[in-house]
């Protein structure tokens, strides 16, 4: 049955029909949204539908403008035309070339080597696999195969200012650049492996680590301790933080500007900055000033008066997220646009734009193979000491159809010995991540195909591809296989690994397009890996009909999925027989749980919001569920705050704490207690849990008010953590110390 969507979506040269009211909005945009006013005023009359082809003045015109706003990325709840901008944009270029690129030779079955590059199954030259599974990826044969391939890509992709998209298959769900997408919180040792459990921490005193969703893989974060150190990334800075008995004392503090997040390794802690814009030395050695870049610093804090830099690299691409398991850290880059840099577009007219579309193909086909290899520099005090690549062109598969010419790369990055040239790379996009201990996922999805929406064979509803690593070595990462399933994802709780199959709760069809609410629905699938392909043995669906997904959590056996329109139901999924999936029992309640957090295998907290019936977000809502009978789970208790709040628990999991010995949930929050409210309170709620009669004792914990040298810095607590008998509350402003138990003030200590 054809999708409701694709009935509605002709592309722009199509004679089809489209919807009144669609073609309408659609028009509208195109002309008056998109186009400058005045821009095409003798064009005005085209009208999408039309039986007769939009005229190439308009239509180079169109495409020119719509190229510029390719980084617009919506939030998906949103329900403005926006979100419909972003899916006209592939509709709205004109096909460059039909070239079909160089067959490939397709993966075998990955076994641990020596060597990053992947192994090929040799096959006829000039011929193309007879079989081409779904989501399989193939390895170039030769150097001169892969530069046929991205050239012929390129041309299809490329316009006036240049290539568009790199990878084809962009994201529309995470945050791919300035943060990973990536939870966080509390766990206590000892907790039963179905639980997430606490990142490992040395001999001594009892300390929370970063919420991660698995146990023994760390996760980035801006605020990181041991124990006997916290080093906190804010206002620019790296600042180091001694234990001290009671509370803590702040040591140094070192420049770095715009990094976003840290892990620490023993006695180091590894950086990580996204960089809009080739840094010097990377201009210097690649020619290349406009494109994004992702920076990776080790600093050594064994003495925490002098930390010092030990290691300094950047790689051509944008951060993605990144991971550290057994003491080695996986680094997830996406290189978005490869290949020589663009000519400049002198002026908007249409000669000038062929002029610069003609020298942009030229490049093109007179590149190198080092032109679409991601770069890395190495810099020591400020100045390049090395560059090169960060692989050859043998360590790059890519998918059997049309993929672009963006690079996904997997680097393995020793603390002790940084280095940026052990890689592998994956032809595409990259937008959310996760980690097993011994398996690395990276998922792309298939809305912005540019190419299949020119060809007419746009999907009808999103497909998320997902790729598989073996990250077992220490040494290398190797490709382990890859799948695809309907649908997108919501954040890396959509995923989780169980003796070795892969658990992924997508939604399907288009939840922003409020005519199309009604078709949309939710489905567990469960992935077997098979040679290199993850193939679907099990799935369950119909989940929340017309409704999205908000939040997951796979649980041992279970999978907990919370959607929301106007009601929050909670969804109880049975996956202890893994082809065979079963939905269990259904909870509705208004409002729905953003984030969950399982307090044990019987018990799950929620944080999200109240709802009106019409399905208006209102308060803070934190709410206790039991689901010891999965058949029947059950809401313990319920608490609302203000008219109208905030925490950024649901955007941001790291920003939770479980601390299970003192049963203390702390919870960063914004809140407006009325209606009329200008300014809201600001801090966060420390709640004592009780998993018999819901909620206990309620304790505000703010920043306002601390002594600061900047007071006009936000005083909103970003994270918490715990160590010994002390709670820490961070945010720019500084640190607040509180006794654990009564939860007053034992010291305050100011950044800046």
């Amino acid at each position: 049955m054809t999708d409701p969507f694709e009935k509605k979506i002709g592309g722009i040269d199509s004679p089809r029909a489209l919807d009144p009211d669609f073609r309408e909005r659609l028009q509208r945009m195109i002309v008056e949204g998109v186009v400058e006013t005045g821009s095409v005023e003798d064009d005005v009359r085209w009208r999408i539908d039309g039986p007769r082809p939009m005229p190439p003045r308009l239509r180079r015109r169109v495409e020119a403008k719509l190229l510029r706003r390719r980084l617009f990325r919506p939030s998906l709840p949103t329900t403005s035309i926006a979100a419909i901008v972003l899916i006209l944009t592939a509709s709205a270029v004109v096909i460059v070339s039909n070239r079909t690129p160089e067959p490939a030779r397709r993966v075998i079955a990955p076994t641990p080597s020596p060597s990053v590059t992947p192994s090929v199954t040799p096959s006829s030259p000039g011929t193309r696999p007879a079989a081409r599974p779904p989501g399989s990826l193939y390895a170039f044969g030769s150097a001169s195969e892969f530069l046929r391939y991205v050239r012929g890509e390129a041309l299809q992709l490329v316009g006036p200012y240049g290539i568009e998209g790199g990878g084809m298959y962009g994201t529309l769900t995470g945050d791919v650049i300035s943060m990973p997408a990536s939870g966080s919180g509390t766990a206590q040792p000892g907790t039963p492996v179905s639980m997430p459990a606490m990142a490992s921490a040395p001999a001594g005193v009892a300390h929370s680590t970063t919420n991660v969703q698995e146990d023994g893989v760390d996760e980035p974060d801006i605020v990181k301790n041991d124990g006997e150190r916290i080093a906190v990334l804010s206002q620019g800075k790296l600042w180091l933080l001694e234990v001290t008995a009671g509370g803590a004392r702040l040591v140094s503090s070192m420049s770095a500007p715009n990094a976003s997040s840290l892990l620490l390794a023993g006695d180091r802690v590894v950086l990580f900055t996204t960089l809009y814009g080739a840094p010097p030395a990377a201009r210097r050695a690649t020619h290349v000033t406009n494109r994004v870049w992702t920076s990776v610093k080790t600093v050594g804090i064994t003495d925490l008066h002098s930390p010092r830099i030990l290691s300094s690299f950047e790689v051509e691409g944008s951060y993605v997220g990144a991971r550290l398991a057994g003491g080695i850290v996986r680094l997830a880059i996406q290189s978005g646009v490869l290949g020589p840099q663009p000519v400049p577009v002198e002026g908007d007219t249409t000669s000038s734009l062929r002029v610069a579309e003609t020298g942009n193909k030229r490049l093109i086909r007179n590149s190198s193979v080092g032109d679409w290899l991601p770069h890395y520099v190495i810099e020591r005090a400020g100045r390049l000491a090395l560059t090169g690549h960060v692989h050859g062109w043998s360590a790059i598969t890519r998918p059997p159809d049309h993929a672009g010419v963006g690079m996904l790369t997997l680097l393995t990055i020793d603390p002790a010995d940084p280095r940026p040239d052990n890689a592998l790379s994956v032809v595409g996009a990259g937008d959310i991540i996760y980690s097993s201990a011994n398996s690395f996922y990276v998922t792309s999805n298939t809305l912005n195909d540019v190419l299949a929406t020119r060809r007419g064979k746009a999907p009808a509803s999103p497909v998320t591809r997902i790729h598989k690593f073996d990250i077992s070595n220490p040494s290398r990462a190797s490709y382990a296989g890859s799948g695809a399933v309907p649908g997108f994802l919501l954040n890396q709780f959509s995923l989780s690994e169980l003796d070795g199959n892969l658990r992924v709760a997508t939604t399907h069809g288009f939840p922003w397009l409020g005519e199309d609410r009604a078709t949309t629905k939710s489905v567990v699938t469960v992935l077997k890996q098979i040679g290199n392909r993850l193939l679907p043995v099990g799935s369950v669906g119909d989940i929340g009909k017309g409704e999205k997904i908000y939040s997951v959590r796979f649980i041992g056996s279970m999978a907990y999925v919370v959607t929301f329109r106007q009601v929050d139901p909670l969804f109880v999924v049975d996956l202890r027989v893994p082809n065979q999936p079963v939905l269990r029992g259904e909870l509705k309640v208004s409002g729905y749980s953003g984030y969950l957090h399982p307090i044990s295998e019987k018990v799950l907290l929620g944080i999200g919001r109240d709802a009106e019936d019409t399905g208006q977000a209102e308060g803070l809502q934190i709410s206790l569920f039991d689901v010891s009978d999965p058949d029947h789970p059950a809401r313990i208790g319920a608490r609302t705050f203000g008219v109208m709040a905030d925490s950024m628990v649901e955007q941001d999991h790291r920003a939770f704490l479980y601390w299970s010995p003192n049963r203390l949930a702390v919870i960063p929050a914004t809140i407006w207690e009325e209606s009329n409210d200008r300014t809201p309170w600001v801090g966060a709620l420390t709640v004592v849990v009780n998993q018999e009669t819901g909620f206990g004792r309620i304790i505000r914990i703010t920043h306002e008010g601390r002594p600061a040298k900047n007071k006009s810095i936000w005083a909103a607590i970003r994270r918490s953590l715990v160590i010994g008998d002390s709670l820490f509350t961070v945010s720019d402003r500084g640190v607040l110390v509180s006794d654990l138990a009564t939860l007053d003030d034992a010291g305050w200590i100011a950044f800046g």
